[in-house]
């Protein structure tokens, strides 16, 4: 007897063990506190046996009897809360459920105390002392219904956990509890329920099986992180998985630890830096010394570490303190971000922001800045790109005669560079456009030709028109392009034709028509960008510009223009544009 009196105190030990070490893990985590109280219910009832097992009178081992039914008659519903919140089955209003588990062991620890519970007397042999149940009393009865029907459902509870749950490591931790209820349930039924009820000379010792069931739990814990019980498990992971470089310093700034990063960015072996002085991987860093504000961060601020081989590494680097309960301070925590990358690409968005300047300084260059003096004409312009580079082109074309005067105007489709280079394709073409220029549908035509498959997916819409000063005559055809508007005695005339996208089909027809011209007359081209232009009340300057323009028409050219993009300044408000615009006014002297 004293083998097995000896046998139940260590599982004591091992029971007050295993519940110490995850309560203390994290002892704010529900599960982790219902584990710990499952394992004291178990110490308690292998803790009373000890002493059964030593004693040789009645009295006595129904002391220790009654001592040790604390722990049996509460555990199975423990171990059914612990489940319960394991395998997230509580729900909202479900909170009634725990009285009904807990108060059948009150209950059952009351009856133990004033009565017959489960044994109703000890006989000694020579095996040992022997329990003989009370099977003739319903508490007998009770109790086995009550902890068969918690143990029953815990494995239910898991089972049904383990088929729901995706997750390999919950499987895991599901197939080793079940493993850990149902070994120790059927070892106790064997001996402690069987012995008892068919009156086997057999000890009692089923409070000794559910060792291996707690050892099971356990091992999930520090195998799979059952119940993600550990604050100090989570640290440690996130540390060593964090993207940036972690130190921990004492409070003069020799490294404690550091994380696999540092490993990684500065090449130095785990546990290499430990004891060293922080400063010495400041690479070139003068005096660096730490800079308490008060009890707040240290510092926030770019520096170099040096690596392992010699080689510069920019960071920014933050740092503040650790305290201990006593507000004094017992170390540093450092955290730095590898600022490569980003100092790369400021400095290629640099590069970038020069070559955009240079670009759009040669794009202002071919786009006529200063209107054409041509007599009988006054001409106005304006031209304003969304970015730094537009997809709005216009020009001049001039011919030997001094009469004529071709005016073009064009929308590439999209923004920024690539609208720019094709702005800069159009200016090469009409400049190479010879006596095309002088008849506008063969004008388009050659522009569509040349610039077939060199688009890169865009397309380009335009107006030109050939006006003769002297015959008062304007032959005109377009592409796809907004109507322009011809303002003569207080109306607006649309210039259509039929013409398609250039730059899309080789076969497109560009239409040409002719208009005489008056005395008075003028002419407003324009791009897009004006018609859709969309202030805060979701309206479109479309609805406006008839109106607007006929309203300007008593001022010269140049007030129109001017006053089209003062009223459209005021329309838009704080919005951005959404699209370039371009205009060109022309009124016949």
């Amino acid at each position: 007897m004293f083998v097995l009196s000896l046998i139940s105190f260590a599982t004591s030990i091992l029971y007050l063990y295993f519940g110490f070490y995850v309560l203390l893990l994290n002892p704010r985590l529900l599960i982790n506190r219902l584990f710990f109280l499952m394992n004291a219910g178990f110490c308690v009832w292998a803790f009373g046996y000890t002493f059964i097992f030593m004693t040789d009178k009645t009295a006595a081992a129904f002391f220790w009897y009654r001592f040790s039914s604390i722990g049996w008659c509460l555990v199975p519903g423990i171990l059914l809360h612990f489940i319960i919140v394991y395998t997230e089955r509580i729900k909202r209003g479900w909170f009634f459920i725990f009285p009904a588990i807990y108060l059948p062991g009150l209950l059952f620890i009351f009856r133990s105390f004033t009565g017959v519970l489960y044994a109703g007397s000890f006989e000694w042999t020579d095996s040992g002392i022997i329990e003989r149940g009370a099977v003739d009393s319903p508490w007998f009865w009770c109790y086995l219904a009550y902890n068969f029907a918690c143990l029953s459902l815990s494995l239910v509870f898991t089972l049904r956990y383990y088929r729901s749950t995706m997750s390999y490591r919950q499987k895991k931790q599901c197939l080793l509890i079940i493993i850990s209820i149902a070994l120790p349930m059927l070892f106790t039924y064997l001996f402690n329920i069987a012995s008892v009820v068919y009156k086997l000379n057999i000890p009692v010792i089923g409070h000794v099986s559910f060792v291996l069931g707690v050892a099971g739990m356990w091992y999930a814990i520090i195998k799979y992180n059952l119940m993600a019980v550990t604050s100090t498990l989570a640290a440690e992971k996130i540390v060593a998985h964090m993207m940036d470089l972690f130190f921990l310093t004492d409070p003069s700034g020799k490294i404690i630890r550091y994380n696999n990063q540092v490993e990684k960015i500065l090449g130095y072996d785990m546990n290499e830096l430990v004891g060293s002085d922080f400063k010495n991987i400041t690479a070139g860093e003068p005096a660096f010394e730490w800079q308490f504000a008060g009890r707040d961060a240290v510092f926030n601020r770019m520096m170099n570490l040096g690596t392992r081989s010699g080689l510069i590494v920019p960071v920014n680097m933050s740092a503040s303190l650790i305290l201990d309960d006593f507000n004094e301070q017992i170390g540093v925590v450092i955290v730095g971000h590898d600022i490569r990358e980003r100092l790369e690409l400021v400095r290629k968005n640099e590069i970038i922001e020069l070559e955009l300047r240079l670009a759009k300084k040669i794009q202002k260059n071919i786009i006529p800045s200063v209107s054409p003096v041509v007599p009988g004409m006054e001409i106005a312009m304006a031209y304003r790109p969304m970015t730094h580079l537009g997809g709005d082109f216009y020009d001049f074309l001039k011919v030997r005669e001094s009469d004529l005067l071709g005016v073009f105007i064009g929308d590439v489709s999209g923004h920024g560079v690539p609208a720019a280079l094709i702005t800069s394709m159009l200016k090469t073409l009409l400049d190479a456009s010879g006596v095309t220029r002088l008849t506008p549908g063969n004008l388009l035509k050659f522009v569509n030709a040349s610039i077939i498959g060199q688009m890169g997916g865009n397309f380009l819409t335009a107006f030109y028109c050939m006006i003769n000063i002297k015959e008062k005559k304007m032959y005109y055809a377009r592409g796809a392009h907004v109507y322009p508007f011809l303002i003569r005695d207080g109306g607006i005339i649309e210039l259509k034709s039929r013409g398609g996208l250039i730059g899309v089909m080789e076969d497109a027809v560009f239409e040409e028509k002719e208009t005489d011209l008056k005395p008075g007359d003028r002419l407003f081209l324009f791009t897009d960008g004006l018609l859709e232009a969309e202030n805060s009340g979701k309206e479109f300057f479309s609805e406006r510009l008839p109106d607007l323009v006929l309203g300007a028409s008593s001022g010269n050219v140049h007030n129109l223009v001017s006053g089209v993009i003062d009223e459209l300044m005021k329309f838009m408000g704080d919005r951005h544009f959404e699209d370039d615009f371009s205009m060109i006014g022309i009124e016949i002297k």
